[in-house]
């Protein structure tokens, strides 16, 4: 019973436990229920609040925004009324200047007339001047013979057309005309002198004011005594144009003789609009007018109709009109063409004679003989080119219609067309014709040819004349001696060219010459081994055309070398000087072993503008930090102008009789060697270029004279168009078939304005500045130049790595690039920065891995460039990139031309998707043929934001190993130390800034808060400013970059 009892109470005081325990718990959860309710209550109030704020927020945008238009309607309507009145204003100052320039030339003209009236009266009033000088028989008159319907009273206008006067007069001019004979006696007199040459525009309107009208007025004016323009008539429509163009000459010009062409192909059929187009050029001052029917099919009414119809209409109406020039081609059938220049000139109207281009000249010879009987005294103009490689490149392309250059072989080389030109130039000097100049002369460089054309016929023509202002070549030991004894070896290695080498121009002055390519054992990425074969091929036919041979040789090159030079009995070895360190370092390795054998080394300047040696750089802050481009700008110019490129070799000595056998056979050289099995990757390479340096000088010329180089600046980071807007000119600048001389001064001869060629010209000068950091930083190939950058934590992901190299990796616009890269060997330069910048920020891969491949798979693989753009990409570099480029914005890609070329997979989605396909929806996927994971990868980076603050937060950890040390600057710059111990600060990147914690603290001024209807008109001027900005970033399609310091 006791037990029984004790156990009720233990059961009864467990129980008691318990209650007490869930009272407590209950009681516990009772107040956590309480603060649940009071955090509801407070977050609710405080969303109420949002609401409330939101609300009035909306209301002041509302009320804002009818202003805000406003404000930008009246800004809009006072920008156009203040560029109206302007525009008023200069029109006035541009009319009142014209009708001075016209009351000058109209004096003078009435001065002219005068005089000549005078000299006439005194011939009249003398019957022997008349009788001694009558023709036996008088030609007859073909210049404007119609009925004499004015006035006897009326004297014709100066500049226009004069129909016979009253019988005296007319009867004077007919015995003042020169017998057929004396005028063929007078036009074999002599060569065509360059004050009667014309030159043909090929610029319109607003073109031809800014970059034309400066050149002619001074330079053209200068040389030709005079300005004498034709303007042709290439498209249809061109009526405003071809007399505004007049207009503007005509206006700061005044006594230019101004002719226009007009096309009866590609203006307004019949005789009317002819009519109305002649009295409209004569309103304008135009002197002279070509009227032509157009190559190829002639039109119904060609220019023999025409001029019929118009002497008809001219015979009832007294009007003034400019005189009137026909075509005449020496080069088609005969008996046709001057069958039809016999009924041209039948109806009195014609002035002057064209001559049609060509490259026959029999054909030629034969019809100025017929020109000579056929026309009298009317004047004859014969066209001529100004011969250079771009012109010869351009007619073998894209043929003129109704041109032929293929006969006397004129477009198989310049030499050739120089000296057909030249017979050209001596035929019409024979025959009295007058010069017409069809090669654009729009700059000093081109002006300056014409003079050489027209000077000396005896000199090689030089497609790329050398401007003014630069300083003489200067070539190193042997310069004075006219000839030197013994044979030379001319030892190429990146200057695979024979025009401006100045190691090859001292080389020929031996008696015997062995031009050398040696293979060595360097590193030479794949794809720049093709260039580098091909580029051999090109240079041993340019040397076989020279008479001379190129001697291959593969092997150690110092012992190679040595060998030779024992073998041959070598007297001198040239060579273009190398600038990699440790390629220096075995230059002068290999001169001082060949200087001890007796043998003469002789180096030249070639690869570079300015010697990395001759550069001299301050530390610290000039324009720029340290080793950025603005302070090495300015150490450049201070060393003054680069030299003038050097022609080529006139001719080159023969080469010994060895040559033959101790030369190796091309495929010895085992340059792009393909192991059997492999499919042959250099195919691609080979058919996306031309090699050689004909190819590199034509390119050039196509580049830097046509609408590319002016169009550079607003064009260079499209990636889509049909022409690529860049150059292309790296690889034969890396290989040397084109030298930086011949694009800096080609550039220069343009005559363009510096703010449209400064950025392309720029890049010559990040060339420079490279192997200026190459020579102070010689191990940056591998090892970061911010030293403690090297401790930055890399992803290891080599999968994530050949995605990347493979052109896998999702991106369309990365897998784009790296497969163009792949396929060409060359990508353009922000194409380039594109895939590098996603490897580097989003993949967070080592910036050397991205070098390597570049190494191995560009032509132009420049170790020196290729380092210092991955060293700036991977932040350790001098110039570190301020910006991170968005691999799925596409603004290099717009119109999407540029992914559906390289990644055709996807060339049936919509644009709208092309750049982000994983957004596009299951159908749209579907239609295109697109099945993400099988007929293209998934994204292998698919937070984008997260992968680049894991890039960032590496930097970021490295970095707070060096605060408050000699590398971080109180305000968080990095520093480096230059080879000398001198300690420089350079540019970092704001998100990566960490001021040292004992920096002092810059004091913020107080300011008094602002109303809060204040502070809200600011906040919606500022998201304004936002989306103005935003909408600029998309109308600009090259701005592709995310500035992370503005």
């Amino acid at each position: 019973m006791p037990a029984q009892c004790a156990e009720q109470r233990r059961s009864r005081d467990e129980q008691l436990q318990k209650q007490s325990a869930g009272e407590v718990t209950v009681e516990r959860l009772r107040l956590e229920l309480r603060e649940l309710n009071a955090d509801r209550t407070r977050l609710q109030r405080e969303a109420d609040q949002a609401t409330q704020e939101r609300n009035r927020l909306e209301v002041e945008l509302q009320v804002a925004a009818p202003a805000l238009d406003e404000v930008v309607r009246r800004c809009k309507h006072l920008e156009e009324r203040l560029v109206e009145r302007v525009r008023e204003l200069g029109d006035e100052s541009d009319r009142v200047q014209r009708l001075e320039d016209q009351a000058e030339s109209a004096k003078a003209r009435l001065r002219a007339m005068e005089n000549q009236n005078e000299a006439l009266a005194r011939k009249l009033q003398s019957p022997r001047s008349l009788q001694s000088s009558a023709p036996k028989a008088c030609p007859p008159q073909r210049r404007f013979v119609q009925p004499d319907i004015r006035p006897s009273n009326q004297e014709p206008s100066p500049g226009r057309h004069s129909f016979p006067r009253v019988a005296a007069v007319a009867a004077a001019q007919a015995a003042l005309q020169e017998p057929r004979g004396d005028m063929s006696a007078r036009r074999a007199m002599g060569r065509p002198a360059m004050e009667s040459a014309r030159l043909e525009l090929y610029k319109m309107g607003s073109r031809l004011e800014r970059d034309l009208l400066p050149f002619l007025q001074k330079d053209v004016r200068q040389v030709l005594g005079g300005v004498r323009v034709n303007i042709p008539n290439k498209t249809k429509g061109q009526s405003k144009d071809l007399l505004s163009s007049a207009r503007a000459i005509l206006g700061k010009i005044s006594k230019a003789d101004v002719c226009l062409h007009y096309s009866l192909k590609n203006m307004p059929a019949g005789v009317r609009p002819f009519r109305e187009f002649l009295l409209e050029a004569a309103d304008v001052g135009v002197q002279a007018v070509l009227l032509v029917s157009g190559t190829g099919k002639k039109p119904k009414r060609d220019a023999v109709s025409c001029l019929c119809e118009l002497a008809a209409d001219l015979r009832e109406s007294q009007v003034k009109l400019p005189r009137l020039g026909v075509a005449f081609s020496p080069f088609e059938d005969p008996e046709i063409e001057q069958a039809r220049l016999k009924d041209k000139l039948s109806s009195g109207l014609v002035d002057s004679i064209w001559l049609q281009i060509g490259s026959d000249l029999e054909a030629l010879r034969a019809g100025l003989e017929f020109l000579r009987d056929a026309a009298g005294d009317i004047r004859i103009y014969g066209s001529v080119f100004v011969p250079s490689r771009q012109l010869l490149s351009r007619f073998r392309e894209r043929p003129w219609t109704g041109v032929d250059l293929t006969p006397n072989n004129y477009l198989e080389s310049l030499e050739n067309a120089e000296k057909v030109t030249q017979q050209i130039l001596e035929l019409y000097s024979e025959f009295g014709v007058l010069p017409l100049v069809e090669s654009p002369v729009e700059n000093a460089p081109a002006l300056r040819s014409m003079t050489a054309l027209f000077r000396d016929p005896q000199d090689s023509l030089r497609s790329s004349p050398e401007p003014q202002g630069a300083p003489e070549t200067a070539l190193a030991p042997g310069d004075g001696d006219r000839r030197s004894e013994g044979l030379a070896l001319m030892w190429f290695r990146v200057d695979l060219r024979v025009h401006d080498n100045p190691a090859l121009t001292a080389a020929a002055r031996h008696p015997e010459l062995l031009p050398l390519y040696i293979a060595a054992e360097e590193e030479v990425g794949g794809a720049a081994q093709v260039w580098v074969k091909e580029s051999l091929k090109a240079l041993s036919a340019t040397l076989e055309s020279m008479s001379s041979r190129l001697c291959l040789r593969r092997g150690d090159v110092t012992e190679e070398l040595k060998s030779l030079c024992r073998q041959l009995n070598v007297r001198a070895v040239y060579f273009n000087r190398r600038y990699e360190p440790w390629l220096k370092e075995a230059d002068d390795r290999i001169s001082s072993e060949l200087q001890q054998m007796g043998v003469a080394v002789h180096s030249f300047e070639s690869y570079l503008l300015y010697e990395p040696e001759t550069i001299s750089m301050n530390s610290g802050f000039h324009h720029g930090h340290w080793g950025t481009l603005l302070p090495f700008l300015g150490a450049c110019r201070r060393l003054g102008q680069p030299r003038k490129p050097l022609p080529k070799p006139a001719t080159l000595p023969s080469s010994p009789k060895l040559a033959k056998e101790i030369t190796q056979p091309l495929e010895e050289l085992y340059l792009a060697k393909i192991p059997p099995g492999i499919q042959d990757w250099s195919a691609p390479i080979r058919e996306a270029w031309d090699f050689g340096e004909d190819a590199a000088l034509s390119r050039m010329h196509s580049f830097v004279l046509g609408p590319r180089l002016e169009n550079y600046e607003k064009q260079r980071s499209r990636a889509d168009l049909e022409e690529n807007p860049n150059s292309r000119l790296s690889p034969y600048l890396r290989w040397g078939q084109l030298s930086p001389h011949d694009l800096y001064w080609a550039v220069k001869g343009t005559g363009l304005q510096e703010k449209d060629v400064k950025t392309f010209q720029r890049r010559l000068f990040w060339r420079e500045l490279a192997y200026f950091h190459y020579m102070v930083f010689p191990h940056m190939r591998h090892e970061p130049i911010r030293s403690n950058y090297k401790d930055i934590r890399w992803s290891q992901d080599m999968q994530l790595l050949k995605k990347w190299q493979r052109g896998s990796t999702g991106y369309p616009l990365v897998d784009a690039a790296m497969r163009e890269l792949w396929q060409t060997g060359w990508c353009q330069q922000n194409m380039r920065m594109v895939v590098a910048s996603f490897l580097v920020e989003y993949c967070n891969i080592d910036w050397v891995k991205g070098a390597e491949w570049y190494e191995d798979t560009l032509v132009d693989a420049d170790i020196a460039i290729n380092s210092m753009m991955w060293q700036n990409a991977g932040r350790s570099g001098i110039d570190q990139w301020n910006f991170v480029i968005s691999p799925e914005g596409g603004s290099q890609d717009p119109s999407g031309a540029y992914v559906r070329r390289w990644v055709p997979e996807l060339q049936n989605l919509p644009r709208r998707f092309l750049h982000k396909p994983w957004e596009a929806p299951a159908d749209v996927l579907k239609a295109a043929g697109v099945v993400l994971g099988e007929t293209y990868p998934f994204r292998c980076v698919s937070d984008l934001k997260g992968a680049r603050q894991l890039s960032a937060d590496a930097v970021l950890n490295m970095r707070r190993g060096i605060m408050n040390s000699t590398w971080n600057d109180a305000e968080g710059y990095d520093v480096i130390s230059l080879p000398g111990g001198e300690l420089t600060k350079v540019f970092t990147r704001r998100e990566f800034r960490l001021p040292n914690s004992d920096a002092p603290k810059q004091r913020s001024r107080k300011r008094s808060p602002r109303p809060a209807a204040s502070r809200s008109r600011s906040k919606v001027a500022r998201r304004a400013c936002q989306r103005s900005l935003a909408n600029w970033v998309l109308r600009d399609p090259g701005r592709a970059v995310i500035d992370l310091d503005s």
